[in-house]
């Protein structure tokens, strides 16, 4: 089972739309958000609860602590505070510095 928040599930779905608006290959987007509701349903994912004001106090420390040595914006920092909120031990990304964050939080990290 992965975890699956209100936070990746936003980011996920802006992000097809996003491809559709940069004119990017993707398939077509209701179908690939009903495949995603689909594996929630199996339970490959399972949606997660979060207190949105501990992540936040969590995205504030980790923003002090890397933000002016690897460049980390918001949002991914925000994905990092939720995986520790989650008291998640592996985390999956795709952004160097998102990954450089989540090793220094202690994460093992796959980078896609």
């Amino acid at each position: 089972m992965l975890a699956l928040t209100w936070l990746q599930e936003i980011e996920f779905t802006n992000g097809l739309y996003l491809k559709v608006f940069r004119k990017e290959p993707v398939d077509n987007v209701s179908t690939t958000l009903e495949r995603l509701q689909l594996d929630v349903e199996s339970g490959v994912f399972q949606r997660i609860q979060l207190s949105w004001s501990s992540v936040v106090a969590k995205t504030m420390r980790l923003s002090a602590a890397h933000t002016s040595a690897i460049g980390t914006r918001v949002l991914d920092l925000l994905h990092v505070a939720a995986a520790l909120e989650l008291k998640s031990t592996e985390f999956i990304t795709g952004d160097e510095r998102q990954a450089k964050a989540a090793r220094e939080e202690g994460l093992k990290v796959a980078f896609i």
